[in-house]
């Protein structure tokens, strides 16, 4: 095997290597940010609730999505 050929094979390995780390770096990361989103959710939702009121100048429709909707409040 010529030395040429043994660096490339090991700087392509290190790529891939390093790609792979990078792809489970953002799988955790995006695992943490759902868990966070969801998280949040819940926090507005028991937040609102405990208020016993709605916030002032908000919009509830409680009705299915179509064409009768309110727009969204800003």
């Amino acid at each position: 095997m010529e030395a040429h050929q043994l660096v490339w094979d090991v700087v392509c390995l290190a790529a891939l290597s390093a790609m792979e780390f990078g792809r489970r770096l953002l799988y955790r990361r995006i695992i943490r940010v759902s868990a966070e989103t969801v998280a949040d959710f819940w926090a507005r939702l028991r937040g609102f609730a405990a208020m016993g009121l709605p916030p002032r100048g908000s919009v509830i429709f409680c009705g299915p999505p179509d064409v009768d909707s309110p727009p969204a409040s800003p």
